[in-house]
C-alpha cells in the first residue's frame, strides 16, 4: 500500500475509472448481443448520444462510447476500441493495486474485483472453465474436454486420489 495518501488517491481514481468503463463495456456488449440475437437493429452510437444528452447515467465517458461505436458500427465490444484500450491500460495499475490491497486487508470491493476479473477473463486464452468441468466430473461424472486432445473424458477421481 502506498505510504503517500495523494499517491494512493490516484490509484483509487484509476480503480473507479476502470470499474466504470468495465460496467459500460458490459452493458453495451449486452445491447450488441441482444440486437444481434433479436434483430433489434440498435444503433449503439445513438444510444450513447441519447444517454450523453440528458439521462441519469450521464458521464463524460459517454462521448468515448459514442465515438467508438460511431467510428465502427460493427464494434462488438467497447474494449476492442483502440481509444478505450489506451484509457483502460492507464487505469489498470490502479485497479490492480486497490483490489490487491483490499484483498490483503480483508476489505470487500466486490464490484471492483468483479470488473477486474471480467477484464482478465476477456483477455485470457484459457478460461477457468477447465476447473469447473473437472469439478462437475468429480461430483457427477459429467465428463470434460482437454486442451490439445480430441474427445470427451471422465476420470474416476477417487481412484486417482488413492494412487
Amino acid at each position: 500500500m502506498a505510504s503517500d495518501p495523494k499517491e494512493y488517491l490516484i490509484h483509487l481514481e484509476q480503480a473507479f475509472y476502470f470499474a466504470m468503463v468495465s460496467s459500460y463495456a458490459q452493458g453495451m456488449h449486452l445491447l450488441f448481443k441482444a440486437s444481434e440475437t433479436y434483430s433489434f437493429k440498435l444503433e449503439l452510437d445513438q444510444i450513447a448520444k441519447i444517454w450523453r444528452g440528458g439521462c441519469i447515467i450521464r458521464s463524460a465517458f459517454l462521448e468515448d462510447i459514442y465515438s467508438a461505436f460511431h467510428k465502427n458500427k460493427k464494434l462488438e465490444h467497447l474494449l476492442l476500441d483502440e481509444g478505450v484500450q489506451v484509457k483502460v491500460k492507464k487505469s489498470l495499475p490502479g485497479i490492480r493495486t486497490v483490489v490487491s490491497d483490499a484483498t490483503k486487508f480483508g476489505l470487500a470491493l466486490s464490484a471492483y474485483a468483479a470488473s477486474l476479473s471480467y477484464f482478465d477473463t476477456l483477455r485470457s486464452e484459457s478460461m477457468p472453465s477447465n476447473l469447473i468441468q473437472a469439478q462437475r466430473d468429480f461430483f457427477g461424472a459429467h465428463t470434460y474436454e482437454l486442451i490439445g486432445k480430441e474427445g470427451v473424458f471422465h476420470t474416476e477421481w477417487n481412484e486417482t486420489i488413492k494412487a
